[in-house]
């Protein structure tokens, strides 16, 4: 597989996740970067703040903080202070974003269901343990670019 084949079947997959959550987003009337903003601050305690979402997401810090605004303003997310540094804005979900974090976490699940659908027990063992290899390594290549 050549390095266009492999960037090729990533995007395909990005592709199909996003049409896989097409009907949530039309349900909430929000687009794909507010329906990920939501499901980060969800699952990943750890980066609650803009500038993490924005390296997880790979957003610029504008676009990053106008949907934050957005989703402030619709009541799914707040802000709040850092108790340890007051210059630190904190993000998190708020009641209201609960159901499209439930459908959002079905929507997960029954993607990679369908991703993953034909391989044995041992292919998709082998196929998670190479991913968790080539995202250390992708972290490694981003992380050069900031040394």
């Amino acid at each position: 597989m050549s390095v266009n084949d492999a960037l090729l079947v990533l995007k395909k997959i990005g592709t199909a996740y996003n049409e896989m959550c097409r009907p949530i987003l039309c349900e909430f009337s929000i687009p794909q970067i507010e329906f990920d903003i939501i499901m980060i601050l969800s699952s990943n305690p750890e980066y609650n703040t803009a500038k993490n979402v924005c390296e997880v997401i790979h957003a610029k810090a504008n676009l990053m903080s106008l949907h934050v605004d957005k989703l402030v303003q619709s009541g799914y997310i707040e802000r709040c202070t850092d108790d340890c540094d007051r210059r630190k804005i904190k993000l998190s979900c708020t009641d209201k974003a609960l159901p499209i974090i439930e459908k959002g976490r079905e929507i997960k699940k029954n993607f990679l269901i369908e991703l993953c659908k034909n391989l044995s027990e041992n292919q998709l063992a082998e196929f998670y343990e190479v991913l968790n290899v080539i995202g250390s390594n992708a972290d490694n290549i981003s992380n050069r670019k900031h040394q």
